[in-house]
Order: structure tokens, then C-alpha cells, then sequence
């Protein structure tokens, strides 16, 4: 039987949070404590909870892996084989007959801190500074656990063996869970998952092992001369086709171009498309851009003027991307070689946050990387469309000439063509000016 009346009707995390502080010294969990059922119930009821900033839910903003009630929420996004055929890390070899089940049970992969520790190169120090805080938050969660939750196995030997290794005094770190609340308990539970996280995201960027990178390379610098192919639609330079391909986001669209123009860029994309090369970068792989922005912070430490089309064709993107300012911020940071922990100061002196070193990570990753191998894949559809005229449409309000698609127009079931007459950039600065104008009226009252 479920005894949780959680009040759903509170829509940010910060009401949630207060609400939950409060219901967990009622009687009914000082009787009786709460499940870790319970517990986990309630730490997904805090992260639905809109952020007071972005108005988004812990799954909207992707920084929670949060499961829908409705399985229509929880589906990817289907790919077709052939579009898995045609990507650059496609490995028949993962394929199976039609119908037929595994033959082994995928083993959990354990994350080895020694093997990563000699690998890891310049983020040794973060991923060293990671560790520590893991087993820290472990320990304390378990000391928890034995005081007040019932807990019957003792702390691991082996964590409270790596915490005298580097000196840890676990007596204060006991003595800082005797002011915890369930609600910090809970807290502190969750964040243990993102730090462990954390460690997978950190090799990911020096140690990418799912993609093929430079045919196996790992310096570009080594094969000066050779011709690099990179994916979709080849490199930014002087060159007359290229000048075509890199326009300006706002200019792409068939009225800009002449058929001529347009045929040539398409030729050149397929060119592209079918050209087979040992050395290769894709602008839309999210580890090959991590990849890039390596390179150019070796670049930048060894004082190399970086004016290659490589870079510049990154820079393309990222521009294009139209990044906010702490995350370009923190891009130029990660370019420039610094370190997570000094961007976190940076940036929480310059714009008055409260980010950790696993955050500055998490946003790297997960919304630098992947907004701008999005506007790279925004990009290779604006070319292939060139030539259809009619998968375009044109905002009533600001006249851009857009793809007809849910990235640039709202849904609108009641229009001829099932989208907005106004763009999204449009709508929302509307709402904006509609939103300020309200606030004054109120001041005003």
C-alpha cells in the first residue's frame, strides 16, 4: 500500500523541496522510516519539479535520466538500418540474425581506477579529485545508513582503506551525517549517482573508445598533407564550393542560391557522403568534438597559432549553435586548457553560480558538445533540402526562410501544413515582450 501523499500540485523543485523537509518529520516516518522504495518515489518527485531559472523539469534539461508514467514519453527515437549503415561508426559485426537472442549476458562493465589513472594524461588531477569525492559522499552515506536507517553490513574495508590512503579524517565526516535529514540523505544519494557518472564522462573525453577516430590516431599533426575527410559537408576554407556551404545560417535557403549553386553544393555533399578515408572527423559525433577542442587546448599550451580549416569549421558551428554566454564561457575555458575546477571559480565568480567541477562537466558535455553536433546535423539538412522548396516556410513575423520542421516552428494541427505561421525564436520573444508588458501593468497597479 502506498502511504505517500506527495503534493504534485507544487510545480517547482524548490517547493517541492520545502514540502518534502517538512513531511519527512511527520509521525508517520518518525513510527516508521521511509523505503529506499519510498525514498527513490520522492527523489523523482523533486526532479519533475520545474528549475526556478530554466522552467525545465530535471528531464527536459537532460541532467536526469527521469522515466515517463507513459511509455510514449521513455521511446528513442527509431533509427532505420539504412541510416545506420551509412554512419562512419557502423559495425556489421553487432548485428545478429533476425530473430535471434544474445548468446552471452553483456557483463557490467567496472570502471578501473588504476588502468584510468595512468591513461587519463592532463585530467589526472580531475579525475584523482572525482575519486576522492566518491568515496567520501560513499562513506558518509553508509555511516548514515548505520546509524539511522538499520543498515546491517559494515563499511567496506576497501573504501575505508582509500580514505586513510589520502588522509581522510572519517570522524568528521561522520560528524557532518549527524546533521543530515532524510531529505539530505536523499539528496546526498543522488548526487553519489552523478559523480559515479561522472567518471564515464571524464574518460569519454581523454579515452573516446566507442568511435573510430582518425582511422585510430590520436594527432592530427602527425599527417600533415594528408587529405582529413570530415563529415557532413567537408571543411571551411577559401575554396568556391565551401564559401557556398559555410553561409550564414539566416541565408541558407533555395531563394538564396541558383540552381547551379545548388546542385554543386548537393554534388558535393554526396561526394562526401561515399568517399571512403582512413582519417576522418564528423562534425555531428559528439566524441570527435570533444576531440577537436583537445587538440586545440594542446594548441593553445604549446603556443601554436591555431588557423586551420579544421578549427576554423568547428568555430562555424559553435557560433551557429548560438550557445548562451556561460556556456560559450566555459567553452573558450575548455579551449584555452583550464582545468574544471578553475572554470567552476570562473564562472561562478562572473556569473554569480554555484556550479561544482562534476556540473561544469555535465554542461560541457552533455549541452556544449551536443548543441553544436546538433547544429551540425541542423546544418547537413538545410543542404539536402536546397532542393525542395517546399519543406521550407517562411516566418510571417521576422520573414527568415526556415525548414519546415518541429526545430524552427511549433506543431499547429489546425494549420493547412501543421506548423506555426511565426517561427520559434519569433514566438518566444513575443512571449517575452507579452510577459514584460503584463509586469509593468502590475508594477504600475
Amino acid at each position: 500500500m502506498n502511504r505517500l501523499k506527495l503534493n504534485f500540485a507544487l510545480p517547482t523543485s524548490q517547493e517541492r523541496s520545502n514540502f518534502l523537509d517538512q513531511y519527512l518529520k511527520s509521525e508517520i516516518f518518525i513510527k516508521k522510516p521511509p523505503t529506499s522504495k519510498e525514498l527513490e518515489t520522492m527523489a523523482e518527485y523533486l526532479l519533475w519539479g520545474n528549475d526556478n531559472e530554466t522552467g525545465l523539469n530535471g528531464r527536459q534539461s537532460k541532467d536526469y535520466l527521469l522515466k515517463a508514467k507513459h511509455s510514449t514519453w521513455n521511446s528513442d527515437e527509431v533509427e532505420s538500418l539504412e541510416s545506420l549503415v551509412e554512419m562512419p561508426t557502423f559495425n556489421e559485426g553487432r548485428l545478429s540474425e533476425l530473430g535471434s537472442g544474445p548468446i552471452f549476458k553483456k557483463k557490467r562493465e567496472v570502471f578501473d581506477r588504476n588502468k584510468e589513472i595512468a591513461r587519463a594524461g592532463a585530467l589526472t588531477g580531475d579525475l584523482t579529485h572525482l575519486f576522492n569525492r566518491i568515496d567520501e559522499l560513499d562513506y558518509q552515506i553508509e555511516s548514515y545508513e548505520l546509524r539511522e536507517r538499520g543498515r546491517t553490513k559494515c563499511i567496506r574495508e576497501e573504501l575505508i582503506n582509500r580514505l586513510r590512503e589520502t588522509c581522510v579524517d572519517t570522524r568528521a565526516l561522520e560528524a557532518e551525517t549527524e546533521k543530515w535529514t532524510q531529505y539530505n540523505y536523499l539528496k546526498k544519494r543522488h548526487e553519489l549517482v552523478e559523480l559515479r557518472r561522472e567518471q564515464y564522462l571524464l574518460r569519454d573525453y581523454y579515452a573516446p573508445n566507442s568511435v573510430q577516430i582518425e582511422g585510430g590516431r590520436t594527432n592530427s599533426r602527425d599527417h600533415e598533407g594528408e587529405d582529413i575527410l570530415a563529415l557532413p559537408l567537408g571543411l571551411l576554407n577559401e575554396d568556391h564550393v565551401s564559401k557556398l556551404i559555410f553561409n550564414d545560417f539566416d541565408a541558407l535557403a533555395p531563394s538564396a542560391y541558383s540552381q547551379e549553386q545548388i546542385k554543386t553544393m548537393i554534388r558535393q555533399y554526396w561526394f562526401l557522403k561515399e568517399k571512403k578515408a582512413e582519417l576522418y572527423y564528423d562534425f555531428r559525433n559528439g566524441f570527435h568534438l570533444q576531440k577537436i577542442v583537445g587538440l586545440m587546448a594542446e594548441d593553445n599550451k604549446a603556443g601554436i597559432i591555431q588557423n586551420n580549416s579544421l578549427f576554423e569549421t568547428f568555430w562555424y558551428y559553435a557560433r551557429n549553435a548560438k550557445l548562451e554566454d556561460h556556456l560559450m564561457d566555459i567553452l573558450e575555458l575548455k579551449i584555452r586548457g583550464i582545468k574544471n575546477l578553475e572554470i567552476a571559480e570562473k564562472i561562478n565568480k562572473k556569473y554569480g553560480n554555484s556550479y561544482t567541477v562534476n556540473y561544469i562537466s555535465t554542461l560541457y558535455c552533455q549541452k556544449i558538445i551536443e548543441k553544436i553536433a546538433e547544429c551540425a546535423r541542423a546544418h547537413e539538412d538545410m543542404i539536402t533540402n536546397l532542393s525542395f522548396p517546399e519543406n521550407w516556410k517562411t516566418c510571417t513575423y521576422c520573414a527568415r526562410t526556415l525548414l519546415r520542421n518541429i526545430s524552427n516552428y511549433m506543431v499547429k494541427t489546425r494549420s493547412t501544413d501543421g506548423y506555426a505561421s511565426r517561427c520559434k525564436k519569433c514566438e518566444k520573444n513575443i512571449r517575452n515582450i507579452k510577459k514584460g508588458e503584463i509586469d509593468n501593468e502590475s508594477k504600475n497597479k
